[in-house]
């Protein structure tokens, strides 16, 4: 409770003493004492950071080549144990499964084609 009371003159004071060291002084030194802290990253930072592929935060995704190529990306946030929620495929090209959607939602074929032929849908 007196910490919430105090909490500006405590920042103040642990950013007083933080600054007294680099980042890597200060990460061996709470490293030392096990004590559990996470550094503030960008997001650059957060993709170079070893941690961000071992939690499975980054996944590989293949290119819509087929060549082989894969590029990193952010792995959905959600997770469910046992559950395959890794990447499928490349992400559709523009366009590629509208009439699919269009039929699944009853859009009669005519209709379809009009709506490709206006220009309305790709």
């Amino acid at each position: 409770k007196s910490r919430r009371q105090n909490g500006a003159e405590l920042v103040d004071i642990i950013d007083q003493g933080f600054g007294n060291y680099t980042k890597a002084e200060i990460s061996a030194r709470l490293d030392e004492h096990s004590i559990a802290w996470a550094p503030v990253q960008t997001l650059a930072e957060v993709a170079e950071d070893p941690q961000t592929e071992a939690a499975g935060a980054i996944v590989q995704v293949p290119s819509s080549k087929g060549d082989g190529t894969t590029y990193p990306s952010p792995a959905s946030p959600v997770r469910f144990p046992g559950a395959d929620d890794g990447p499928k495929g490349p992400s559709p090209k523009l366009g590629e499964h509208t009439r699919a959607v269009l039929e699944s939602l009853g859009l009669p074929s005519g209709d379809i084609d009009t709506l490709y032929a206006d220009g309305v849908v790709k």
